[in-house]
């Protein structure tokens, strides 16, 4: 039963960076990928093997392929039997549709870009700025200042007369006390 719970533990840890809807689509990615790149024959025999062995599935994506190798030299490898490989993942699992393979090296960030939550992270943001706008317009009008939106121009309402007498006062006793 140990060894059982062992073989488990390898499983997660090698999947876990994996985020797919299916889990199977995940086991099949990552199979097809070890499959396809033991496929390749280079400059030696063993190239494939060695791409596979330098390379992982990390993530897939709105049909993109992130795949994380521990060197620059391992990507331009991968980038250079890109359509091998293209092909390859598309006879294998013609079910997961694979539009495109892209590379991050070991240890950096690099993620695939999901669209879809982007969008509704926007509309969120546009319409938390819409109330705001709608709060400071509201502000703006109790202060006694309007906005002509068609010139987008501010226009000064008049005072009540007492407040202008008040700072015509305050504008005088400044301008008299500036002379001494």
């Amino acid at each position: 039963m140990e060894e059982a719970e062992k073989i488990s533990f390898v499983i997660e840890s090698a999947f876990e960076n994996i985020r797919t809807t299916n889990a199977g689509d995940a086991l099949n990615i990552y199979n097809v990928w070890k499959n396809v790149l033991c496929r390749i024959k280079g400059r030696s025999p063993n190239e494939g093997q060695k791409l596979a062995d330098h390379s992982r599935v990390i993530d897939y994506k709105n049909g993109i392929l992130l795949v994380e190798a521990d060197h620059p030299g391992w990507i331009e490898l991968l980038r250079l039997h890109k359509k091998y490989i293209m092909t390859g993942l598309e006879r294998d699992i013609p079910q997961i549709k694979i539009t495109n393979v892209v590379y991050r090296l070991a240890g950096h960030r690099g993620e695939i870009f999901d669209t879809r939550n982007m969008q509704e992270k926007d509309s969120d943001t546009r319409s938390k700025m819409q109330q705001r706008l709608d709060e400071e317009e509201k502000i703006i009008k109790k202060t006694g200042i309007s906005v002509d939106k068609k010139h987008e121009t501010a226009q000064k309402k008049a005072l009540p007369p007492e407040l202008a007498a008040i700072f015509d006062d305050l504008r005088q006793s400044m301008l008299t006390n500036s002379k001494d």
